[in-house]
């Protein structure tokens, strides 16, 4: 028995091996597949472009949240007493617009939405306060 080849493999036992090879494959790619879809819907993982989206909507609502301040105490002192009556009695969309074109911020050519909608709003208070501080 010394010296004698092993026999060729069996066109058969390949042909179970390449099944069990394509299974084995196939696996591999559905559990894959199952942990992106897990990791991208329940598990927080962004993409690039997910990333980027985030971080840019974050900066701008913290540029919003500092500015809003400055921008109604700058409504507050620029606007006469005409301005502020009408400011009051206004609907909200009629204020965002009277911010809009009262006060100019530096560095801004126009107020995005939501900075003139907080303005807005924060001027309102403040208009409120004053005038309750007057009265009592």
């Amino acid at each position: 028995m010394v010296g004698r080849n092993p026999p060729p493999p069996r066109k058969r036992d390949f042909t179970v091996m390449m099944i069990k090879l394509k299974y084995a494959v196939s696996g591999a790619i559905a559990v894959v597949g199952i942990a992106l879809l897990i990791g991208f819907t329940w598990g927080g993982w962004y993409s690039a472009g997910g990333a980027q989206k985030l971080a840019q909507e974050t900066a701008d609502a913290a540029v919003i949240k500092a500015l809003v301040p400055v921008c109604a105490a700058e409504y507050v002192k620029t606007a006469t007493d005409a301005d502020k009556a009408d400011f009051m009695k206004a609907a909200s969309y009629s204020q965002n617009d009277a911010v809009e074109k009262l006060v100019k911020l530096p560095g801004m050519k126009s107020m995005s939405y939501d900075l003139r909608r907080g303005c807005a709003e924060s001027a309102v208070k403040l208009l409120t306060a004053s005038a309750a501080a007057k009265q009592g």
